[in-house]
């Protein structure tokens, strides 16, 4: 199967769906229990598909927490957990650009789900012909890649639709207060005080959604090398505007940004989940727990 991964309009999910056959029963089972068996590219979309498939859904992610999508080289327990799946999410807006050949690799034909379809996306700002992949930090956003996987695992296992939108619901309730919860905390944060300078450009949607203006050392991806005129340009905002506070991110070696904090006399705020969230045992666990430490972070470094 040929896997769309670029688009983010409705009809790469009536694609990926259509892949589906609703008739198939999922092939795990565990207690006499039927089970879907999903495979899920980074830690916030495992987290999600947790959330709404309950005790329906075996869910394996690909991803290990504080792993890097930008640069995450497939190993061969991927493919294999892929060639055992029931479906597959992934994050979509090139953000996996080595998840086709990986599925290609264990033996192709799974459904695949693109959970930013329908999300209204934003272009990278260093080239507009490349998406930001980061939706996950605007809540209302990613409110959306509930509604994908809610319709898929209904589609995959019908007798489980009802449990699938109760979880769905509860969940959403609970995105509903984080993003509340969000708006209000950052207000404790000065207008004019509102600069996030961080590792990538992964903040973006954060930026737009709660009123901060995002200063990244380096591009989108960490794939691609931050330059000396990229360090320069944010010495350089730095010192203008008096930020005091820079942040690291979990995922992405800290130097650029500590070189930054050097040359300006400024400090590091702590470390701030981007591209992943922390352990399964940690606050920062969960969608939820990374959104609300990277929030008390920011607020407490900024204001």
């Amino acid at each position: 199967m040929r896997i769309l991964i670029a688009g983010v309009t409705a009809a790469v999910t009536s694609l990926t769906l259509a892949a589906c056959d609703p008739g198939k029963q999922p092939a795990s089972t565990e207690g006499g229990a039927t089970k879907l068996r999903a495979v899920a590219t980074t830690t916030m979309i495992a987290d999600l598909v947790r959330q709404v498939g309950g005790h329906r859904v075996d869910v394996k992610g690909i991803m290990a927490p504080g792993g890097d999508p930008h640069v995450y080289k497939p190993v061969p327990s991927d493919a294999e957990a892929i060639a055992k799946a029931d479906v597959v999410f992934i994050n979509g807006l090139k953000l996996e650009h080595w998840v086709e050949d990986l599925i290609h690799n264990a033996g192709g034909g799974k459904p695949v789900v693109v959970v930013s379809a329908g999300v209204a996306h934003r272009a990278s700002p260093f080239d507009a012909k490349v998406p930001d992949p980061h939706f996950w930090f605007d809540v209302t956003r990613w409110r959306q890649a509930v509604v994908n996987v809610t319709r898929t695992l209904g589609e995959l296992d019908k007798p489980g639709l009802d449990v699938y939108k109760a979880n769905a619901q509860l969940y959403d309730q609970q995105l509903e207060t984080l993003d509340t919860w969000v708006r209000t905390r950052v207000k404790a944060v000065p207008a004019e005080r509102r600069k996030l300078v961080t590792s990538h450009d992964a903040f973006a949607y954060f930026g737009e959604a709660y009123g901060f203006e995002v200063v990244p050392v380096q591009g989108i991806s960490t794939d691609a090398e931050a330059s000396t005129q990229d360090v320069a340009r944010v010495v350089n905002l730095v010192e203008k505007t008096g930020v005091k506070t820079l942040f690291v991110e979990t995922s992405v070696n800290p130097k650029l940004i500590e070189q930054v904090a050097r040359e300006t006399d400024t400090r590091v705020g702590g470390a701030l989940y981007s591209d992943s969230t922390g352990p399964l045992d940690s606050a920062g666990g969960t969608y939820v727990g990374m959104i609300r430490d990277n929030v008390s972070l920011i607020v407490e470094g900024l204001r």
